[in-house]
């Protein structure tokens, strides 16, 4: 299947493959998160450009700074913990070390990856095994249900690709009951899946039909 994918997306798939590839390993959040924060550290301590971008991003300190702009801040191991959070919907840490589970759902991340890799049937018959997960909503703290991944908006930045028949994965989430007024929380709100997707870069570039999006979601 065709896949758009953004070249900084590429990238942290690249840098984050460790714990990507190796999903039951890291079921548990906490031992994600830090294991994301520690590669990401580890960039960033090498001057690698790609840090400095995941600081533009999530850093609450250089929030939309051009890399350029930076000027190699003084960061920590702890900046890359609350980055890391904050990517994944948490205010920081100790919010998540509250959160009374945090294992991941397998049947829903197989889900979610079935759905951005756009394979059809695949994702038809996880839904007949798992009818829960069209409904349900991640464990991450932006609480995003598997519409809201396809927005490539507000997501996990390893997540932002966009299927080439995307529309078509829209048309089987909604065939199975997905929720289209669901909403996700990022950008300090909470917005819809069209919200998201009619303001995200990601659909557009991938030259997705944005009309034909929004007669599905309309």
């Amino acid at each position: 299947m065709s896949l758009y994918v953004p070249p900084s997306v590429l990238r942290i798939q690249q840098l984050h493959a460790p714990i990507i590839d190796h999903p039951k390993a890291y079921s548990d959040i906490s031992l994600q998160l830090e294991a994301f924060a520690t590669i990401s550290f580890e960039a960033w301590k090498s001057r690698d450009s790609l840090a400095w971008e995941l600081i533009s991003n999530f850093h609450p300190d250089y929030l939309g700074k051009a890399v350029e702009e930076l000027h190699a801040p003084s960061l920590n191991m702890d900046d890359f913990l609350l980055m890391t959070c904050r990517e994944h919907g948490f205010t920081n840490w100790d919010e998540l070390q509250k959160m009374p589970s945090r294992q991941l759902d397998p049947a829903f991340e197989v889900a979610i990856d079935l759905l951005l890799s756009g394979h059809k049937e695949a994702l038809r018959q996880h839904f007949r095994v798992f009818p829960r997960v069209v409904k349900q909503k991640s464990v991450y703290g932006h609480r995003a249900t598997l519409l809201h991944y396809l927005s490539s908006n507000g997501i996990e930045m390893r997540r932002q690709f966009v299927p080439a028949n995307l529309t078509e994965m829209i048309e089987i989430l909604l065939e199975f009951g997905a929720d289209k007024q669901a909403k996700m929380h990022v950008y300090g709100g909470d917005f819809t899946f069209w919200e998201l997707y009619s303001t995200g870069a990601h659909p557009y570039a991938a030259g997705i039909d944005e009309g034909q999006v929004k007669s599905l979601i309309a």
